[in-house]
């Protein structure tokens, strides 16, 4: 009797043990495919054949950003093919930021815009990040889509690295795209692997992954094994194109339907990005101006402030659990002291080589009280950070100074006047 009572109860944990409760998934590695079309993408597919105006939208890293990449080319491909829709590109990818960054900027740069079809690429540039935090961006994003329009539809892409070419061939994914995969089971959404047929033209001679050049007849994948030139971005439209076809037949669907269960708990759908108010600023503080390093950011920055003098500081008060600046280290950057509800740490540096050039989503607060009001202060130190590994062909001056660039703060909460 005790052994049928212990097997019962076994067999009633195993379950929670593989899939986890609602809100608390376990990651699980799986197979990979060309692409899986769940739900598929039956709204804009309608839209499409009456000729009406699709907004397609692209979030993603520098391989979606790339001037004659697979967005151009895909948004070109539906266009030609629909000849009588109006495609409007929305050209929301920043290269080497991920989904840490767009879960917090997706309503200034792909809600405002009303998307109609969502492609989601941050496979690559979400590397570094657990399968926790990839699911609770990811739900994040599709939680926010579908409040805002349920009928707009949303694409998963996993595209191809020179160090995930080994993975593909196995038939398997890289784990961010397996973290991918679960979310997009959860909430039915299609996705799309680019690199099978990368894969597959490699093995077969047909094709060079990375390479200044290629032989006649063969396919150039890349330059630099990550970014496709136009040969190789041309494999990832007809991936797209073979997906579309897959998913003709799928009717379109609302899917506010989904939204009554969560996949994780304590997911980022009600992420926001403010900015950076001249009335949370003391000291020396300016607006960049044009043509200034790092001035090309205001596209997706609007303004960015800039201090070089030490003790100014950016003071502000939120309701919520975390909060983040979205700031550009640099090699002339500061270093600075955190203090939170209080308490001091510091100094951090805010230092970068001058050739990797990027956004940053710098955490400033974590692991708080949703429920309190938190203070915190961003307070330039009066000595520069250690600035290793300088480069001896660039020019010194780069080194030079204190300075700290910020626009926005990331938050899980509310800022509090």
């Amino acid at each position: 009797m005790f052994l049928k009572k212990s097997l019962i109860v076994l067999f009633l944990i195993i379950p929670s043990l593989l899939w986890g409760e609602e809100g608390k998934p376990v990651y699980k590695p799986r197979k990979s495919s060309d692409y899986t079309v769940r739900g598929g993408i039956g709204n804009a597919l309608i839209k499409l054949e009456k000729g009406e105006t699709v907004n397609v939208a692209y979030l993603g890293g520098s391989i979606t950003e790339t001037g004659d990449g697979w967005r151009k080319q895909t948004t070109e491909w539906m266009q030609k093919n629909w000849p009588n829709a109006k495609v409007h590109e929305i050209h929301a990818a920043i290269g080497a930021t991920g989904s840490d960054i767009g879960v917090y900027r997706f309503q200034r740069d792909v809600l405002n815009y009303k998307p109609d079809l969502l492609f989601i690429e941050f496979a690559v540039n979400d590397g570094g990040l657990s399968p926790e935090k990839i699911w609770k961006n990811f739900e994040g994003i599709i939680r926010k889509t579908w409040k805002a329009n349920p009928r707009t539809d949303i694409v998963f892409c996993y595209t191809i690295i020179s160090g995930t070419v080994d993975t593909h061939r196995k038939g398997e994914y890289p784990q961010t795209a397996n973290a991918m995969e679960q979310i997009a089971d959860f909430y039915d959404i299609p996705s799309i692997s680019f690199g099978q047929r990368v894969v597959k033209m490699l093995d077969e001679g047909k094709l060079i992954f990375k390479a200044p050049k290629a032989p006649e007849g063969i396919v150039l994948f890349s330059t630099d094994g990550t970014h496709p030139i136009a040969s190789g971005s041309a494999l990832y439209t007809l991936d797209v194109a073979r997906a579309f076809a897959a998913m003709k037949s799928i009717p379109a669907v609302d899917h506010s339907s989904k939204l009554t269960k969560i996949f994780i708990r304590n997911n980022l759908e009600n992420a926001k990005m403010v900015p950076i108010e001249p009335n949370m600023l003391k000291g020396n503080w300016r607006v960049l101006k044009k043509g200034e390093r790092y001035s090309n950011y205001a596209r997706w920055l609007d303004q960015i402030w800039i201090s070089e003098t030490p003790g100014s500081r950016i003071e502000f008060q939120f309701r919520g659990d975390h909060a983040k600046l979205y700031d550009i280290p640099s090699s002339d950057g500061a270093a600075l002291w955190i203090t939170v509800d209080g308490k001091k740490s510091g100094p951090i540096s805010r230092y970068h080589a001058p050739w990797w050039n990027r956004l940053y989503a710098f955490p400033v607060a974590e692991n708080l009280d949703p429920n309190k009001v938190h203070t915190v202060i961003v307070e330039l130190d009066s000595k520069a950070p250690d600035r290793p590994n300088q480069d001896p062909n660039i020019n010194p001056k780069y080194y030079e100074g204190i300075r700290y660039r910020a626009a926005k703060i990331l938050l899980d909460g509310d800022l509090v006047p």
